[in-house]
């Protein structure tokens, strides 16, 4: 049995992403190179729920978990997290904040 096994919203073979300005990423909305994405996942394990398992994340305080237990990649590149912890108002759902470093165009987030 896996302590966490988390995964990516996916459309497809790509991550379903949100750009700074809330529009979904994609090929017409890409994220320009030193700009953030939003990504979503579940099965991140226990860790920063706070005692509050089964119950709506609250909108304060933010349930940040540690940065260095997830390792993004766009394409080739490491990402680098900026925040991960549990989104307000919704039940186990993680929400990472990358910063692109690279290149602007469509990659795949890993």
């Amino acid at each position: 049995m896996q302590t966490a096994a988390p995964g990516l919203f996916m459309n497809g073979a790509a991550a379903i992403v949100q750009n700074s300005d809330f529009t979904l990423n994609d090929a017409t909305h890409p994220v320009a190179a030193g700009g953030t994405i939003v990504a979503y996942l579940t099965g991140s394990g226990a860790g920063f729920s706070g005692g509050r398992r089964r119950r709506a994340t609250p909108l304060s305080p933010l349930r940040r978990s540690p940065l260095s237990k997830f390792r993004p990649r766009i394409g080739s590149a490491d990402a680098k997290v900026s925040f991960a912890g549990l989104t307000a108002t919704f039940i186990g759902l993680v929400q990472l904040i990358l910063w692109c470093r690279g290149h602007p165009r469509r990659e795949r987030i890993r």
